[in-house]
């Protein structure tokens, strides 16, 4: 019986040690929910918040002048290499077909396939 009593003692010891460490830990959790919620770290977060969303700002100022940039570079590279539609060569072959009473120009095959009428040219 001798043996059995340094055991029961260490493990009573241990119990009765274990819910305070649990009462520390919960100290310790409550206090830093504290700092976490204190004045002074709500306003470094809202530096930061402020910081941040200067920062979104510059940057999409920046992609859109960007965009903008590109934008304009395509309608200058547009415009040097723009046509009228009259610039291109007329091909002969290109008619003015009446189909079911209503003007169209096609190919002269593709008139007379659909059964159309090729209509005189105006000279």
């Amino acid at each position: 019986m001798a043996g059995r009593l340094p055991a029961t003692l260490l493990a009573f010891v241990a119990l009765a040690l274990a819910p305070g460490c649990g009462v520390l830990d919960e100290l310790d959790k409550g206090t830093a929910e504290l700092e976490k919620h204190s004045a002074s770290a709500q306003k470094e977060k809202a530096e930061k918040a402020a910081a941040n969303a200067e920062a979104e700002q510059t940057g999409a100022a920046t992609a859109a002048s960007g965009a903008a940039a590109k934008a304009r570079q395509a309608a200058a590279t547009w415009w040097q290499n723009a046509r009228s539609i009259g610039s291109e060569e007329t091909s002969e072959d290109v008619v003015r077909c009446v189909v079911g009473g209503a003007d169209q120009y096609m190919h002269r095959p593709d008139c007379l396939m659909r059964g159309g009428t090729v209509a005189k040219r105006n000279p």
